[in-house]
């Protein structure tokens, strides 16, 4: 659902302000006054003179920010305005991200404002587009009468030496699919009207050089375009059009017009065409595709402040978007178009940028280096086609500062990259980033697909087939629901970000690129970016079938010295010293470890010790040396813990995510193979005994309260105990014997209603419902036996990603008390109800009251609504009090093993706070798989 915003100028000048009349796309008009600024068009004539000049950077730049300055002061006053803001608010609260905003004025300037710059909308709707419409236009046919071609017809007019820029959009246009295209060079006007009339008709026009206009022939140009527009013209792109939007405004049936409001260069032209036309053409509808043209202009933006913001649409008020699809006359793609599909979409960008982006990327040690990684053309283990310019180089350095979207965005649809490098070489940050830019996308349009992050490593747990995988990791990870997550993949609205083929084991990398391509295969839609060190990768001896693939440059010296130089104002770094140890400097090539020299390298702190050592030895000690730094950095803390202690923790740690191939550790999903041989065994007498306790002392009590009740207070609980003994032993050896040989835990971290489940929980209930109350004559017990099993049969799942440290044992436990408090509550009253059947059940047919009187009966009572209570407690003891037990004995024996803390969130905490873990929503990561790995090969660090 689109929601459009029309601001009609109905009168007024800058010097005495306007009157705007804003229809919303709810029937909301109101009426506002704009205030007089008069001070606008002298501040815009004078950018537009130096941005007509070609001005140096220095002058435009300031020019343009007191533009946007005072054009930004002129929509914030009060009154009317504030009134304006107001209601834009209102009217666009929890409404879906696609929204137009229509400029209708017949003045010139107000139609070249930027009015993409409006803090209203850049702060709370980055997503909204706007597009110019004329105050006078003319009515729209009643019906499109255009015949459909099976290919859309482009016809292009550039100038009479093409710039490269426009020569690579030219190659462009042969790749489009179901294209077809025309040059004409603008020194040919004549040719032009005559192309313009071919009565085969076109669907776009180009106009790229902006010295064709002023040599037209403007009463046969108009003439022509009106034949052109009656035999099927649907879409212009002309550089400095505004005079051709008055033009054809006219016209009865004109096409969409995508105008340069001033007139630019014609390789800027050329870029904007590229990327605008080779997202239109995969899809994306008409206001999306502007967008991409405009963001490809970033470039040229900085050197040219404000030319960004120069292409604009300009259509037709009543006119429908335009699609692709549609020119050829082929239903719309699939996009959502409900609330619940918008606010699933928006949910999941959260997600990946709380849990990814600011919890693992905004964190990064690489992420402190401000560094531009160099990128190469990495040919795959086969030739591959790849969808690049120059695609025969199979090694291809790219241009300097090259982004990763940038390239990503040159390849086919669907798109696939692989991304290569070395240890510490930032491919996990270099993934990251392009997640980040891809979200930044999704947020404004929905036509992207939507990036989501999986570690790779997970995989090889069960080696499911990819979509199994994927549909399994969403679900429990991002809150989605399989089908979504299916039809997802099946539609390609997803971008899937796999991290870490080389933290995959090694003999299973194999068959996992073997599940890959036919991933690739099966789902064809969906594009896929996949991180992996080089020589793991080059080792396997499959063929991935993706696109092109991408090496991370090693950093060069330059840019190793402009860094440590620049730490060397705040740190005492000896660079001549670091620049003459050449192997510290190869070391130093990678992010990572640059990084880390940057926080150990001080001084001659580390010129001694790295004398004579070898590379593997130097890395050993790097990260040593770093351990120790970062503990002294927190040193008023570091009391709290044993020095040997916590190296033991985190090494513990360390080898059992490598040993079961895990990125991400959770504290709830602790298993008892966790631990050694010799206590593995113990966990059954653990879980047993705490079975015992609680299951002896609930009937213990319960015999205290109602059988006790007849006795002397000290034989009621001698009694008590015995029964605590004689319930409590067979209960704890039913449990040793049953959960605690249960090879994993499962926590319940929500609770699943099943109609099956209720079928089966109330046939079950009744028929022992009505066996009990056949022997016990307690006819109560019908209606208590099925809502007693019914609650028993709640079992729940798994949490999607987790928000906190051991959430899902803390939400078992929660779950396992609303157990417990449901079944107490229903036969603590039930009990209430029946004391007197009880009460007879006990001591025989003859009347209660009558033998004891009425208030003795009230005091039983009250004993017999507490047992049904303490009774119902044993219902915590279900699948959800299960895994607490569970989890309690695994923390117990670990914490006896010497492999974790007691107090083990802490613990986590105060290692992320050191800056060796970082914390993905629940769970934790190794800032670095090296880091990781050195603590798998045993740290000779004392801390």
């Amino acid at each position: 659902m689109v929601n459009l915003i029309r601001f009609r100028f109905e009168s007024g000048s800058f010097e005495t302000g306007f009157t705007v009349r804003i229809f919303f796309s709810q029937e909301t008009v109101i009426l506002v006054d704009l205030p007089p600024n008069p001070g606008l068009p002298g501040i815009y004539r004078t950018w537009e003179s130096l941005f007509l000049k070609k001005a140096d950077h220095l002058l435009l730049e300031p020019s343009y920010q007191a533009l946007i300055g005072c054009f930004q002061d002129w929509l914030k006053g009060g009154g009317d305005v504030q009134k304006l803001r107001e209601t834009i608010l209102q009217e666009l609260t929890d409404r879906p991200p696609e929204i137009r905003v229509l400029i209708q004025s017949g003045e010139r300037l107000l139609r070249q404002l930027p009015w993409q710059e409006w803090d209203i909308f850049r702060e709370h709707y980055p997503q909204a587009e706007f597009a110019l419409t004329l105050t006078e236009y003319s009515p729209l046919p009643d019906f499109d009468d255009t015949p459909v071609r099976s290919r859309v017809r482009i016809l292009a007019v550039v100038g009479d030496r093409p710039h490269s820029e426009t020569l690579s959009t030219l190659r462009t246009l042969k790749s489009l699919p179901d294209a077809e295209h025309r040059i004409f060079k603008s020194s040919q006007p004549q040719q032009l009207y005559l192309q313009l009339q071919d009565a085969t008709g076109w669907d776009i026009l180009f106009i790229g050089n902006h010295n064709l206009i002023q040599g037209l022939n403007i009463p046969e140009f108009k003439k022509a375009l009106e034949i052109a527009c009656d035999r099927g013209l649907k879409l212009a792109i002309c550089n400095d059009g505004l005079d051709l939007a008055e033009l054809l405004a006219n016209l009865v049936n004109p096409p969409i017009l995508v105008i340069f409001r001033q007139a630019v260069l014609e390789q800027v032209s050329a870029r904007f065409l590229r990327a605008f036309l080779t997202a239109f053409a995969h899809d994306k509808c008409l206001y999306p595709s502007v967008r991409e043209g405009r963001e490809s202009l970033e470039f040229f933006d900085k050197q040219f402040p404000g030319i960004m913001g120069l292409p604009i649409l300009c259509q037709h008020p009543l006119k429908t978007s335009l699609t692709w699809r549609g020119i050829l006359g082929k239903p719309p793609v699939d996009t959502p178009q409900t609330r619940q599909e918008y606010h699933i979409r928006k949910t999941l960008l959260q997600k990946v940028k709380k849990y990814w982006i600011q919890g693992v990327l905004e964190n990064s040690l690489q992420q402190q280096l401000f560094l531009n990684l160099g990128l190469e053309q990495y040919p795959l283990v086969k030739s591959l086609e790849i969808s690049l310019e120059n695609s025969d180089q199979t090694h291809l350095i790219l241009p300097e500062n090259t982004r990763l979207i940038q390239y990503f965005d040159r390849l086919k649809t669907p798109r696939t990259l692989l991304i290569l490098g070395e240890p510490g070489s930032g491919k996990t940050v270099t993934l990251l980033e392009l997640a980040r830019d891809a979200i930044a996308r999704g947020e404004r349009d929905y036509t992207q697909p939507i990036p989501l992050v999986f570690t790779l490593s997970s995989w090889g747990l069960k080696m499911l087939p990819i979509q199994d995988w994927i549909i399994e990791e969403g679900t429990a990870n991002y809150e989605v629901s399989p089908s979504w997550l299916k039809s997802s993949l099946e539609k390609g609205r997803l971008l899937l970000l796999l991290d870490g083929l080389d933290e995959v084991k090694s003999e299973i990398r194999k068959v996992c690129l073997t599940a890959l391509n036919a991933f690739i295969k099966q789902y064809p839609l969906t594009e896929i970016l996949l991180t992996s060190r080089r020589e793991d990768y080059e080792a396997i001896q499959v063929q991935l079938n993706f696109k092109s693939a991408i090496y991370l440059q090693p950093l060069s010296l330059g840019q190793i010295s402009e860094y440590l130089a620049h730490l060397a104002g705040n740190r005492a770094i000896d660079i001549a010293a670091f620049q003459s140890d050449p192997l510290l400097v190869e070391l130093a090539k990678t992010p990572l470890i640059l990084n880390i020299i940057a926080v150990v390298y001080q001084g001659n702190y580390v010129k001694n010790e790295l004398e004579s050592q070898s590379l593997e030895a130097r890395l050993c000690w790097l990260f040593d040396a770093y351990i120790n730094q970062m503990w002294y950095r927190h040193s008023p803390e570091k009391g709290q813990y044993n020095q040997e202690a916590m190296m033991h923790w985190l090494s513990w740690l360390a080898q059992l995510m490598h040993q079961e191939s895990q990125t991400l550790f959770f504290l709830d999903r602790l298993q008892p193979k966790w631990l050694e041989s010799r206590l593995q065994n113990q966990i059954p007498w653990g879980v047993g005994l705490l079975f015992g306790l609680i299951g002896g002392t609930i009937v213990g009590m319960v015999l205290w309260l109602t059988v006790g009740f007849f006795f002397e207070p000290f034989w009621g609980m001698v009694i008590s105990l015995i029964f605590v003994v004689i319930f409590g032993l067979p209960f704890g050896i039913w449990a040793t014997l049953t959960v605690g040989r249960e090879k994993k835990i499962q926590p319940v971290e929500t609770l699943n209603w099943s109609w099956d489940a209720v079928k089966k929980s109330l046939t079950l209930g009744l028929g022992l419902g009505v066996l009990t109350w056949m022997i016990s004559g307690m006819i109560g017990f019908v209606i208590v036996a099925p809502l007693v099993v019914l609650v028993y049969e709640l079992k729940g799942g798994n949490l999607d990603r987790k928000q906190f440290s051991n959430q899902g044992i803390w939400q078992s436990l929660k779950n396992a008390a609303i157990f417990a408090a449901i079944a107490a509550a229903v036969l603590g009253v039930t009990a209430g109800l029946m004391s007197a059947q009880i009460l007879t059940l006990i001591i025989g047919p003859a009347s209660a009251s009558a033998r004891f009187g009425t208030a003795w009966m009230q005091e039983f009572t009250v004993r017999a609504i507490l047992s049904g209570i303490l009774v119902g407690l044993f219902y915590g003891l279900n699948q959800a009090g299960t895994a607490c037990i569970q989890h309690l004995t695994m923390r117990v024996l670990l914490y006896w093993q010497g492999s974790i803390p007691w107090n083990y969130t802490r613990f986590l905490d105060y290692a992320r706070k050191l800056i060796f873990l970082q914390r993905v929503g629940g769970g934790y990561i190794f800032i670095h798989r090296l880091l990781l790995e050195h603590f798998v090969t045993g740290s000779k660090s004392k801390l």
